[in-house]
């Protein structure tokens, strides 16, 4: 037994009653399974690893509790228990098992810049030829390290078997490997069983798919007519594109998710939890702009910078502007800078009339929408701006 740590019986008595085969009480008999492990386990560094697997089964709980909380009432109650045990494995890590933490704290920081190293090794981004900060400035990388580790992770497993592998690997004894390496390493069964473990409700693999450049080449949205706000897809056998039966979210229609290269290339797809999200469009390389886009038909609707992998922000809504007011203006050379405003020829009248008739937000997750020409022209400063009204909704 683990001293000054709640049994599983006792945990079992804090969260009430729950019935151990039905989403979402699965979750806390996972964790009440692993805590009663934990506890048979004896020598410390055993104990700690297990105590993180414990912990690792609580905030998934909580991600489970979150998406929930609105529908179910009751998964509240135990919100309190699944609370007080994280607070006595933190109270283990700062005593008994303190040096246990210490050592695990230095090698994650060894590890994380040992990935960082990985990264830089495959896309050069971060070399002293290519660092970071000469991004163009609209550009943007992954930007949460659990999303570098599902870039690392061969398979790209999804965050739940990228989070236990990931800390596996920091536990792990052995110098000078890296996470790549590392996870190649690992017995075929156990892999095979994590992502058993971790599989969707249907039994698919939660593999994060990469598009190759050919799968990558059908989704682009490809205007129908140069000079148009009519847009299609290879993958739709070039009917015009409509995402009124596409997915941006869980739950959530009329949307598709979208990535814009480094040459505005524009490229759109329905988002899958855990199976096809922002990185899956470029290979996890970096974004001139993402979040979710409304097409209705063919044409543009609205553009939302909506996206946790990029976390897209003015500076990426003012990029896709300016790509879209070159795609309008039927010239793919022509460079758009404040006095191109003034130009009056047809296809510069023509490309800001149709950028006009488009809706986009500013800010990552932002629901407020603007003008995006009055958006563009303003150089993305929203203080004199006005929400711009959708003209689609029925008055």
């Amino acid at each position: 037994m683990i001293p000054n740590l709640l049994t599983k019986s006792e945990f079992e008595r804090k969260i009430g009653n729950y019935n151990p085969f039905a989403r979402p009480w699965k979750s806390v008999s996972d964790i009440a399974h692993a805590l009663g492990q934990a506890h048979e386990i004896t020598g410390n560094p055993g104990r700690f690893i297990a105590l993180l697997g414990v912990l690792k089964l609580c905030y998934d709980w909580k991600v489970e509790y979150k998406g929930k909380k609105s529908r179910s009432w009751t998964l509240s109650r135990r919100g309190p228990g699944i609370r007080l045990l994280e607070a006595k494995i933190s109270d283990l890590f700062h005593g008994a098992l303190s040096t246990e933490y210490s050592s695990f704290k230095m090698r994650s920081n060894i590890r994380r810049n040992r990935a960082g190293a990985r990264f830089t090794a495959l896309t050069g981004i971060g070399s002293p030829d290519r660092p970071a900060l000469r991004l163009p400035k609209a550009m943007r990388m992954l930007s949460e390290t659990h999303y570098i580790h599902e870039f690392l992770e061969p398979r790209h497993r999804a965050y739940a078997s990228t989070l236990t592998l990931f800390n596996m690997w920091q536990a792990d004894t052995i110098e000078g490997v890296s996470f790549a390496d590392f996870v190649e390493s690992l017995d075929r069964d156990f892999l095979n069983r994590l992502d058993f473990e971790n599989s969707s409700a249907e039994g698919q693999m939660l593999w994060v798919r990469y598009l190759s450049d050919s799968d990558r080449d059908l989704v682009e949205l490809k205007q129908v007519e140069p000079g148009t706000n009519r847009f299609a897809r290879d993958a739709d056998d070039g009917d015009p594109f409509d995402t009124t039966e596409h997915s941006f979210q869980e739950e959530g229609y009329g949307r598709a998710i979208f990535v814009m290269d480094e040459f505005n290339r524009i490229y759109a797809h329905s988002k899958t939890v855990d199976q096809f999200h922002h990185s899956s469009f470029l290979g996890g390389r970096p974004t001139k702009s993402a979040g979710n886009i409304r097409v209705i038909d063919g044409t543009i609707i609205e553009i939302m910078m909506h996206s946790g992998h990029y976390k897209p922000g003015p500076a990426q809504a003012l990029a896709i502007c300016r790509a879209l007011l070159v795609k309008f203006s039927g010239n793919s050379g022509t460079r758009y800078d404040t006095e191109s405003f003034k130009d009056s020829a047809p296809n510069s009248v023509r490309a800001q009339s149709l950028l006009s008739q488009i809706r986009i937000s500013a800010e990552y997750g932002s629901a407020v929408f603007y003008n995006a020409l009055e958006f563009l022209k303003a150089g993305g400063d929203t203080s004199t701006l006005q929400p711009a009204r959708d003209r689609l909704r029925r008055r």
